[in-house]
């Protein structure tokens, strides 16, 4: 929870991307779905990969393939709202 809440933060600044959060981005711009929607797709999309090689797949697998995109979502949306949008406020 506290990694999916950092990764909002980050990729809201748009400051610097990792690599995986890139390919969201890009993604989600090409299908105009949202950053949690796709977050979700994709990670759905791995897991699948993942069992057909017989990967190791728990509960805890599970959970962050569906809660992730949520909490970045969330993140997001508290970084623009109270950080990104007084910004001017703050340089002051």
């Amino acid at each position: 929870t506290l990694i999916g809440f950092g990764i909002g933060v980050y990729v809201s600044t748009a400051l610097c991307y990792a690599p995986q959060e890139g390919f969201v981005l890009m993604v989600s711009e090409k299908f105009k779905w949202s950053y949690q929607r796709t977050e979700i797709a994709l990670s759905f999309l791995v897991l699948i990969i993942s069992v057909s090689m017989a990967g190791a797949v728990g509960w805890g697998t599970l959970f962050l393939t569906f809660y992730v995109g949520i909490v970045i979502q969330y993140s997001m949306s508290i970084t623009q709202k109270y950080v990104l949008t007084n910004k001017g406020e703050l340089e002051s």
